[in-house]
């Protein structure tokens, strides 16, 4: 398994993460992502 770490800038509230998380979450391979808001990444594992 690959740890993929996105830079996402611009993320200025939870719903903005959550937003990103329930996109990704949706995406083949389905791995569970989460996105932390204080420091602007999402991570998940391929």
């Amino acid at each position: 398994m690959k740890k993929v770490i996105l830079k996402i800038g611009g993320m200025s509230c939870s719903a903005c993460s959550n937003a990103v998380e329930k996109y990704l979450n949706k995406q083949e391979r389905n791995t569970k992502r989460k996105c932390k808001l204080n420091n602007g990444k999402c991570c998940y594992r391929i």
